[in-house]
């Protein structure tokens, strides 16, 4: 259940920030690398810049501050929390005006 929100979570910040004016793109795709599954979520965004990538993990951080894009600024640190707590690992590769990939890499079902 608490893996669907993480989903979902990632999922709809790809849609908030797409590009203004261009339709999203949000591609999800899974492989198995060893012991391993992991996910990718990406999209063809806003994007960030390296700057950013460690802190929109932080609970109540908005790199948008004071923008129309509706949030708070809990939904990656709880989706964050919630793979962790699961052994795993989110990550998020991004370049700003280019989109972002989060990738999520959990133990595969038959290792849990």
């Amino acid at each position: 259940m608490q893996l669907n929100r993480v989903f979902q979570n990632l999922i709809e910040n790809a849609i908030k920030f797409a590009k203004p004016g261009t339709p999203p793109r949000v591609h999800v795709a899974s492989i198995t690398e060893g012991d391993r599954i992991v996910i990718r979520i990406a999209d063809d965004g806003i994007g960030m810049d390296d700057s950013a990538k460690e802190r929109i993990f932080g609970m109540f951080e908005r790199l948008d501050a004071g923008s129309q894009i509706a949030g708070f600024g809990i939904g990656l640190a709880s989706a964050k929390r919630v793979v962790e707590l699961m052994g795993g690992t989110l990550l998020v590769e991004s370049e700003k005006g280019k989109g972002s990939t989060f990738i999520i890499s959990l133990l595969a079902a038959e290792k849990l």
